[in-house]
């Protein structure tokens, strides 16, 4: 499996998932998760990052952040991550990594409805996976303004997005993005490429 794709693009939003190492669990109780939330905010801001949304859930992260430095974000979870598997480590007392490998990322159109629609995909992510119900809310998120949940098949497109590493936004911001950076923006088309017929 290809590595995912990394973007270094200052001041544009990016959609963030970080999975645990085998799905295991990555918070064990309240304490957990408060620890976690305050050292995000704060290491969040040491890196020059503005986080416009959240979710913290037992086995994954979610994130919707930018950042006015190039390397902010990947130097962010870095930190981020090393201390809280240090502080879980020791905690309770285990070995090893905590998460599984590279975090997973898309860039995200800094207009709307593209902020918006990552926005709620965010704080939804517990509805999502069945954590609570509907009229519930989840404590380890950002606040949900959104009046009901997302629609299911922009869920997953913008989850396939984001696994994908690619950009969720209008076709001209993709088509910027791609000659500025000189990144893949959209999926290769799919089975073999069409041959070219030699004339003799």
């Amino acid at each position: 499996m290809p590595r995912p794709q990394r973007y270094k693009i200052k001041n544009v939003p990016q959609l963030v998932m970080q999975l645990s190492h085998n799905r295991l669990p990555c918070f064990y109780d309240g304490q957990d998760y408060q620890l976690f939330q305050q050292w995000l905010h704060d290491i969040t801001q040491r890196y020059n990052c503005t986080l416009d949304a959240y979710a913290l859930l037992p086995d994954r992260i979610f994130l919707l952040l930018s950042s006015s430095d190039e390397s902010g974000i990947s130097k962010m979870l870095q930190t981020l991550g090393r201390k809280y598997t240090q502080y879980i480590n020791q905690r309770y007392r285990r070995f090893g990594t905590l998460w599984s490998g590279r975090y997973y990322a898309c860039l995200v159109e800094p207009n709307e409805p593209y902020l918006s629609e990552c926005r709620h995909f965010v704080v939804d992510a517990a509805l999502r996976c069945s954590l609570i119900l509907p009229e519930n809310k989840w404590p380890w998120q950002s606040k949900n303004e959104f009046a009901g949940p997302q629609f299911p098949a922009q869920s997953l497109a913008i989850e396939q997005t984001l696994r994908a590493g690619l950009v969720w936004s209008s076709l001209e911001f993709k088509n910027d993005v791609s000659v500025t950076f000189g990144v893949k923006t959209m999926p290769s088309p799919r089975g073999r490429p069409i041959q070219q017929i030699r004339s003799n």
